[in-house]
């Protein structure tokens, strides 16, 4: 299907939930844990349960083996099935710094690939407690920059422009470049 959609001139999108699994533990479809139990999802620290802030059991993408899946099968869609971008479900619950390595990968691959996702901010990771987050206030600084996907494709994109107190508004999903700036000295 995605090299017929290749074929003829469409993109295709992948919807990726790679924030939350639908099990953990000793439950039969926890797959994670059947690998390394008890190291993929986040947990509270004091009393080692397994965080459901998204509406499941919430990965760990700040543990270096989840991230890792993140990025390898991002590079496998893109390499393999010639998927061209991905929309991440609450974008948030991943460190910045894992989100760049996803995009640094998959952008070797396919250097057009868009990468979008949810940047709000709360639960377990609200406010950067454990991480810096993929949020829509930490991507609005410096060189990093939040932009709306337009609603005409191929039209010119332009920066969302920020208050004091950066909200991202319901319903918006928020695209994620990281590189701005060296993207504009090309």
């Amino acid at each position: 299907m995605v090299k017929g959609l290749n074929e003829i001139g469409l993109r295709t999108v992948m919807d990726v939930v790679y924030n939350h699994t639908n099990a953990s533990g000793q439950n039969p479809r926890a797959t994670l844990d059947r690998l390394v139990p008890g190291y993929y999802h986040r947990r509270d620290d004091n009393t080692g349960n397994v965080f459901k802030d998204s509406c499941c059991d919430d990965t760990a993408a700040e543990f270096a083996m989840m991230e890792k899946l993140m990025v390898d099968t991002g590079v496998t869609w893109v390499r393999d099935y010639k998927v061209s971008g991905f929309r991440f479900d609450i974008m948030t619950f991943h460190p910045l710094a894992s989100m760049q390595k996803f995009q640094d990968a998959v952008e070797a691959v396919n250097p057009s690939v868009y990468i979008y996702g949810e940047g709000w901010n709360f639960g377990a990771v609200q406010d950067d407690k454990r991480f810096t987050t993929s949020r829509q206030a930490n991507l609005a600084h410096g060189h990093r920059q939040l932009q709306r996907p337009h609603p005409r494709p191929g039209a010119r994109r332009r920066p969302v422009r920020q208050r004091r107190e950066p909200r991202a508004e319901p319903g918006l999903h928020l695209r994620l470049v990281l590189r701005a700036e060296r993207r504009e000295q090309r």
